[in-house]
């Protein structure tokens, strides 16, 4: 009884994950929908804004001062820290949403706690998640965005 509960969570789990993951690798589909590309053999740079409807800008490098060369390779680091925390957030996601079914169903829970403590617990871990994670995207998107304008 335990194990099949245990292998549903797994597979809720394994769900959320291979559907973001897709969403994320087949169509580019992330909070602030930057990408930061560079091309070494022609020195170029490439940033792109937008999920479906995409705006892109292009930076050739040799026509650039140094300055806006350090702000072009710094917005990218900003991009590709975006990156980085949406695919630990791959992770984390889904398993916020089997605790959030164990929260709903506390009959599908593969362990024995009281439902209030787990409520607590869990309500806690997805309150400071969630705020972390929304700051960390709209803090750094405007950033992106503040960089970009002066390029």
């Amino acid at each position: 009884m335990i194990q099949n509960k245990w292998r549903r969570s797994l597979v809720l789990y394994s769900l959320g994950f291979c559907l973001m993951a897709l969403a994320y690798i087949a169509f580019d589909v992330y909070p602030t929908g930057y990408q930061y590309e560079f091309d070494i053999e022609s020195q170029e740079a490439t940033i792109t804004k937008g999920v479906f409807i995409k705006e892109t800008r292009q930076y050739d490098f040799t026509y650039l001062n140094d300055q806006d060369r350090i702000e072009v390779v710094l917005t990218g680091m900003y991009i590709d820290d975006l990156h980085s925390l949406w695919r630990l957030s791959l992770f984390i996601i889904p398993a916020l949403f089997v605790g959030l079914i164990w929260m709903i169903k506390p009959e599908e829970r593969p362990f024995n706690v009281n439902s209030r403590v787990f409520t607590v617990i869990y309500l806690i871990l997805l309150l400071v998640i969630s705020i972390v994670l929304i700051y960390n995207f709209m803090s750094s998107s405007e950033i992106i965005a503040t960089k970009l304008s002066k390029i």
